[in-house]
């Protein structure tokens, strides 16, 4: 199920602040949890709780000392959106409605 939910947010979310994961080919992600990327990580999730959806950072906190800079910078833009066996068809597609009309 999840990599069909997984599926339906690749197709769906057109937001150009977004980025979603990618398979590369002759792989298959398992999609234990479904990672987006944002600059604006923490107005997504607010947004995205105000419209009643989980959302958190895929790392919670911050980085630690030392961490290389592109790794910081992952650290705070990577949030995790609903993937989970009971999600719905349409909750699917509803949270892509809401992430696309982010910063519209």
């Amino acid at each position: 199920m999840r990599r069909i939910f997984s599926k339906i947010y690749n197709a769906s979310i057109h937001n150009e602040r977004i980025r979603k994961p990618k398979e590369r080919a002759g792989t298959k992600h398992a999609f234990t949890s479904y990672v987006l990327r944002c600059p604006l990580r923490d107005r997504l999730i607010d947004y995205l709780l105000r419209h009643e959806i989980e959302a958190a950072p895929a790392v919670p906190g911050e980085p630690p000392a030392g961490c290389p800079p592109g790794a910081a910078l992952a650290w705070r833009e990577c949030l995790v959106i609903p993937l989970y066996p009971e999600l719905e068809e349409k909750q699917a597609k509803y949270i892509s409605e809401v992430i696309d009309s982010f910063g519209a």
